[in-house]
């Protein structure tokens, strides 16, 4: 289990927020796993059952997506999400950019994993001014 680190407790109001893990794991350079890599790690192998510790889990797969037949602006803001700290609910409001070639496209979804450049700078952050965070 040298490739997984517990980063939260079993329940979400005793661990992390996504801002905070997504700040932690920049930090210290340690890339999240994609849904795509959970996947096989919970449905296509047994790899679960040696790290069943750090589960459940997030992952560091971003998914975001506008109303049914809306073209894609140059953001796209979901404020319907939750996050649970301490049994308190918040509500956030998430700003995420679109990339150009995927602008004014409808009735898609963008994806994102958690990850590295070439020089090692995030793929992507979390900044939070206020009740608004920015992908």
């Amino acid at each position: 289990m040298s490739n997984v680190i517990k980063l939260a407790k079993h329940s979400i109001k005793d661990g992390l927020t996504a801002r905070q893990l997504v700040h932690f794991a920049n930090q210290k350079r340690l890339r999240l796993l994609s849904n795509k890599e959970f996947d096989k790690r919970l449905v296509g192998a047994d790899t679960w059952r040696r790290e069943q510790e750090v589960y459940p889990a997030r992952t560091g797969t971003l998914v975001v997506y506008e109303q049914k037949d809306k073209k894609l602006s140059t953001t796209i803001t979901m404020d319907c999400l939750k996050e649970y700290l301490m049994g308190l609910e918040r509500k956030q409001k998430y700003i995420f950019d679109v990339p150009k070639e995927a602008q004014n496209q409808k009735n898609i979804c963008l994806a994102i994993n958690h990850g590295f450049d070439e020089k090692g700078n995030p793929i992507f952050e979390l900044k939070k001014e206020g009740n608004i965070v920015f992908v």
